[in-house]
């Protein structure tokens, strides 16, 4: 039979294969997959449209190139040996089996893909056909979702915590309104001479204080669900106040607290220390919790000295040290761990005092820095711009 005659049986062998061939290009060139199709040493055969819209290639630039070309290199590393395993051994680990991987585009950017692979026989050879679809829009929208619910549930945990901010604000809201108004009225009716002014000192200081609590108390329920970002930018004006004697007095609150003598305080003031400009309540609440701070961590015999001075520029310095123990590089890093940690769990609260202090001085525009003393201990130190100046300049 002559083999040249398009009506023999051969010829139309040969058409109906080159018919199939084309009909089967066409439909994987329609598919919404991905198809490649390498040899047993990785050479790709065959690159569907929807490979090139996957991976940003032409199918003429990678027909012929190895399938590794489209996979990161730690991948691409090890993928002839799981072919070559494969065809030893008959073990299939990834044949057959489908996927999650992570594919290289033409731009070079890493994105996750679904693969399943099969084998079929072409003429005695192995052939692998994989078949790829893009997670990246799946794997958005599930971080999308998974974005949300962590959403909805910090949302449904911030009014569950407003809720009972109100409620426990209320609760002392009304015994401190009546120590306030008791306070107010007994310095109103105490006299010098018939009580002494220790007397009227110690009930200035219960006002004082109760004004305070209520004062940041009506802050903590009005702020917003959102925590605002620390602002220590924003200057808080206050009013002059003695350096010295608020100083003193944070002595004395330190004392209230220590039932032995492990504790020695030294006082080291500069002469005509002019008042500082500020608010004295809350500069007490960063000594009071920086003295806190020294309390616990002090377990043994140790000396606190209060100081303060001025410099050439007008600037008031408060510091508080001690003698204690001397900081590591490691101390200084945690010394404003929060009394939370980052997994969530409650750190010992040996530092809570500090963090205190450090969110109340950033909050109100105080200065506040910590350092290693020489010797050993350490120091805790506040800085206030001179008032005269501030108020020169601004009247000006």
């Amino acid at each position: 039979m002559n083999d040249s005659d398009p009506n023999s049986a051969d010829s139309t062998k040969e058409s109906a294969a080159l018919l199939t061939g084309k009909y089967l290009r066409s439909i994987m060139n329609t598919v919404i997959d991905g198809v490649i199709a390498i040899r047993s040493d990785g050479t790709i055969e065959l690159f569907n449209k929807a490979a090139e819209k996957i991976f940003g290639y032409d199918a003429d630039e990678m027909i012929g190139e190895n399938v590794t070309k489209l996979m990161p290199k730690e991948y691409a590393d090890a993928h002839q040996g799981y072919i070559d395993r494969y065809l030893q051994t008959g073990e299939a680990k990834i044949i057959g089996v489908g996927r999650e991987i992570v594919g290289l585009k033409k731009d070079g950017s890493e994105f996750s893909l679904y693969l399943g692979v099969s084998r079929f026989d072409d003429m005695g050879q192995p052939r692998f056909v994989g078949v790829l679809r893009d997670l990246t829009e799946f794997k958005e929208a599930e971080e999308a979702k998974r974005q949300k619910e962590i959403l909805e549930a910090s949302l449904k945990e911030t009014q569950r915590l407003n809720r009972l901010r109100a409620f426990l604000a209320q609760e002392i809201r009304l015994p401190l309104a009546d120590m306030m108004s008791r306070s107010k009225y007994l310095l109103g009716t105490m006299y010098e001479y018939t009580l002494g002014g220790e007397y009227i000192k110690f009930m200035k200081e219960i006002y004082d204080t109760s004004r305070y609590v209520a004062k940041h108390l009506d802050d903590l329920v009005s702020q917003d669900d959102e925590p605002a970002e620390l602002d220590n930018t924003k200057k808080y004006e206050g009013e002059p106040f003695d350096v010295v004697q608020l100083m003193n007095q944070a002595g004395e609150f330190m004392k209230s607290f220590l039932e032995d003598d492990t504790v020695a305080l030294s006082y080291n003031f500069a002469e005509g220390m002019p008042p500082v400009k500020a608010d004295p309540l809350i500069v007490q609440q960063i000594l009071h919790n920086i003295l806190y701070h020294f309390i616990r961590v002090n377990k043994t015999r140790t000396k606190i000295t209060f100081s303060a001075f001025r410099n050439e520029e007008g600037k008031t310095f408060i510091v508080i040290a001690d003698d204690g123990r001397s900081l590591s590089d490691d101390d200084l890093k945690n010394l404003f761990e929060p009394p939370l940690l980052p997994n969530g769990k409650p750190s010992d609260g040996a530092n809570i005092g500090l963090y205190l202090a450090k969110s109340l001085a950033q909050r109100y525009g105080v200065d506040f820095k910590v350092r290693r003393e020489v010797e050993k201990g350490m120091a805790c130190q506040l800085s206030f711009p001179d008032s005269e100046k501030a108020s020169s300049s601004k009247a000006a």
